[in-house]
């Protein structure tokens, strides 16, 4: 590994280890709460009644 690679490594590693519990719960909360959404694209198969 190269050192540009290290240092984008060392990088990652320091901003991944600052996200705090609080951070984590709050985005799972925003992320796990609104309805899923589904989009069709194409040819429609087959009518729905």
């Amino acid at each position: 590994m190269g050192t540009q690679e290290t240092d984008l490594s060392n990088e990652a590693a320091a901003l991944i280890e600052q996200v705090t519990l609080d951070q984590v719960r709050t985005a799972a909360k925003k992320l796990l709460s609104v309805e899923p959404a589904i989009m069709g694209v194409g040819p429609r198969l087959a009518s729905v009644p």
